[in-house]
């Protein structure tokens, strides 16, 4: 009975979304900077709609008949009707939808119909799916995190793959109901505490919530219900030739419960950015040091019985790696964060923290010191941003910050020394050249300071402040 009313929540959750996968403007900000760059070091392309369409005309170009294409939950099939239009090759490609949402299939025909795309549609539990056709490929996009029986999913795949399938995904692997891992938590909560109260505000449940929950989203419905077994069985059925692993704790503060609260808007003096490049800097930490697995995957596995099948991925070597059980027993984030030495045993594997990261007083110390900025108490605001930089001297806003109230001082040399190391450590910040050319004016030094200018400009043509000092 449980189950039958996990399906009931399920379907009806979703009957009246039209855009399942609209997110903030925080995390596109976050994706637009980084993970573009990340996708595209991996695979070669910015956007990985493009390298999946990529894939597909591949494959399409090596058959002479029709590739056929499984999505597996395809909801209202917006992304299998966009990665046919970036194929462009008509019916040489077609999807077949499976989906049990009666609701959204229809929504989906509608779609392919006005659009000319020819497509199939089959209403399917998942769970419980049988294939009704030989597959060329798979293609999964934040579905299979739904499902129950990833098992007979995957054997399901294997049995109705021609030989050489590829299957494309793109989805959560975290902790089962989307719950934070309990290292995980530890750090949000300390950054939460740090937090005004404007970005603390729950869309989901119109409220603001003083502590950050850590809720499991499985109780209701699938949401989440394996996420965690998605990479280690995906590993044992299949073959992984592409695996772009990103986000640790990130996505809890920018996804559609936070994410709108953040301000993004550069030319904004009261923006967010600087908590979000801190938050994303914490991020990329603890994956590259293995302090915490990553929650979300881009990937392309296939047939395992093909040979010679190289992986291409960052952080880890082989995918056992970056699957959570690798991690139990990892000290506590917690003890990062206050400079405690973190020493504890997995196996036969024993893990030492040499050099702890004082998040939180960092953040904190930061925070006071913009607060103090804007209130014209620079000597005070100075001396909360050295505090910061002792603490986490790899922050870039840190050292701009301090360079403006700096400059503001009348400490000008001081100043381009931190508008210096700001841009070493974020040389994509439009605003750190344009303030280093307004400085280096100030000094007479109109060669570089209109270098920097052309810079700014280049990096963020859509704002005019940026032309005046070129004109």
């Amino acid at each position: 009975m449980k189950y039958e009313k996990q399906l009931k929540q399920e379907i009806y959750r979703y009957n009246n979304v039209e855009n399942i996968h609209d997110l903030p403007r925080a995390f596109h900000y976050i994706s637009n900077k980084y993970l573009t760059q990340i996708v595209a070091n991996i695979t070669g392309f910015y956007n990985f709609k493009d390298f999946f369409a990529s894939e597909i005309k591949k494959y399409a170009t090596q058959t002479e008949s029709t590739l056929r294409i499984a999505s597996i939950g395809s909801g209202n099939c917006n992304e299998e009707l966009d990665l046919c239009q970036r194929v462009e090759l008509g019916s040489k490609v077609v999807f077949d939808c499976y989906e049990i949402n009666p609701t959204l299939l229809k929504m989906g025909k509608e779609k392919a119909y006005s659009l000319g795309i020819e497509m199939n549609f089959f209403q399917q539990d998942f769970n419980k799916i049988a294939f009704y056709k030989q597959y060329d490929g798979f293609f999964a996009n934040h579905s299979l995190h739904h499902v129950v029986e990833l098992e007979k999913l995957f054997q399901a795949i294997q049995g109705s793959g021609k030989p050489g399938y590829f299957f494309l995904v793109n989805d959560m692997i975290g902790r089962n109901g989307h719950m934070s891992w309990p290292n995980a938590q530890s750090f949000l909560e300390s950054f939460w505490s740090s937090l005004p109260k404007r970005l603390k505000w729950n869309a989901f449940f119109n409220k603001f919530d003083g502590k950050i929950p850590n809720f499991d989203c499985s109780q209701e419905g699938f949401e989440g219900i394996r996420a965690q077994d998605i990479l280690r069985l995906l590993n044992e059925y299949f073959k992984f030739e592409y695996f772009v692993p990103f986000f640790s704790v990130i996505n809890r503060i920018i996804d559609r419960t936070y994410g709108h609260n953040f301000k993004v808007d550069e030319y904004d003096p009261c923006n967010d950015i600087p908590l979000l490049e801190y938050l994303w800097y914490m991020d990329e930490h603890f994956l590259s040091a293995k302090y915490l697995p990553p929650t979300q995957i881009i990937a392309k596995v296939v047939d395992p019985r093909l040979e010679g099948v190289n992986l291409k991925s960052r952080f880890y070597e082989r995918i056992e790696e970056a699957c959570y059980s690798n991690y139990v027993g990892l000290p506590d984030v917690s003890d990062i964060n206050t400079g405690k030495e973190g020493k504890e045993k997995s196996a036969d594997l024993t893990v030492r923290i040499e050099t702890p990261v004082s998040s939180e007083n960092a953040v904190s110390n930061f925070q006071m010191g913009n607060e103090l900025s804007r209130k014209g108490k620079l000597e005070e605001a100075i001396a909360y941003y050295r505090n910061a930089i002792v603490q986490n001297s790899n922050f870039s806003w840190i050292h701009h910050n301090l360079a403006e109230a700096l400059v503001k001082q009348g400490q000008l040399d001081e100043a381009i020394a931190c508008y210096r190391r700001a841009l070493e450590l974020n040389p994509n910040s439009a605003w750190s050249y344009y303030n280093l050319g307004e400085v280096l004016t100030k000094q007479g030094n109109i060669e570089e300071a209109t270098t920097c200018y052309r810079i700014s400009r280049e990096l963020n043509p859509h704002f005019s402040d940026f032309d005046q000092p070129l004109q």
